[in-house]
């Protein structure tokens, strides 16, 4: 299953890509081994520094209030089971890679900290794919979701239950005693397909996300695979874009 996006939101993604590539092309320079290595909360200079850094490269394009912020939940509609029945102010969303931890893996990439190194990928359709990859949204109660970030690799909250992203919900649902049942996910009220599984849980754009995770945070790896998926079809509707625009 390909994620199609309008033709406006590509032009958006496009834009936004291009923005983001000035950015890095000014600053990635200012990345470094110590950089990466700050903890949060441990200085706050250094903190501040390193969320200037790694903030703007995704979550300001996909987080919460900014321009892209609400696409994918709106044309997918993907929902955890725990929202069933729920009050609309006890329920937020949920980004399956989290968009500021993935501007870090973005920065260690590209100088090969954790990770091998890939200079290629200061590149504006990689960038597109990457915040396709950030944009995938489900659903879930507001309590929930407040436990299952202490799983998330890079958090603070709970250090040594990291779980790698893209696993981290099936893991949960089928083991857990907290999440079990209560993250099955779910679209028009009904169980998402193998398809849309493969979809929602496909493997990072940018080749190491995982195995950074795993080396420099610790996370945990249960073995499920979910593959990649094709590049994005911006691609495929380059000349429709450029009529667009021109």
């Amino acid at each position: 299953m390909k994620i199609d996006f309008p033709i406006e939101t590509q032009v958006r993604l496009r834009g936004l890509a291009e923005n983001t590539l000035e950015f890095l092309e000014d600053r990635v320079h200012r990345w470094d081994i110590d950089l990466s290595n700050v903890k949060h909360g441990q200085d706050t200079i250094m903190t501040n520094k390193k969320r200037n850094m790694t903030r703007p490269l995704f979550y300001s394009q996909v987080g919460a209030g900014s321009p892209l912020d609400g696409v994918f939940p709106r044309l997918y509609g993907f929902e955890t089971k725990s929202v069933v029945g729920v009050r609309s102010d006890m329920i937020t969303g949920d980004h399956i890679n989290p968009p500021q931890e993935f501007g870090e893996f973005y920065l260690d990439k590209y100088y090969g900290f954790y990770t091998d190194r890939d200079t290629s990928i200061l590149d504006v359709d990689v960038l597109i794919d990457c915040l396709i990859f950030c944009m995938k949204k489900v659903k879930i109660t507001k309590t929930l979701n407040k436990k299952l970030s202490h799983y998330t690799p890079s958090s603070q909250k709970g250090k040594g239950k990291g779980i790698v992203t893209t696993e981290k919900y099936l893991w949960l649902n089928e083991h857990h005693e907290d999440f079990k049942g209560k993250l099955t996910l779910m679209r028009s009220g009904k169980s998402i397909t193998d398809e849309e599984m493969m979809m929602l849980f496909s493997d990072s754009p940018i080749d190491g996300y995982k195995e950074w995770q795993i080396n420099k945070w610790g996370a945990k790896s249960y073995g499920y695979k979910f593959g990649k998926l094709e590049p994005t079809t911006q691609k495929q509707h380059s000349q429709n874009l450029f009529d667009l625009v021109a």
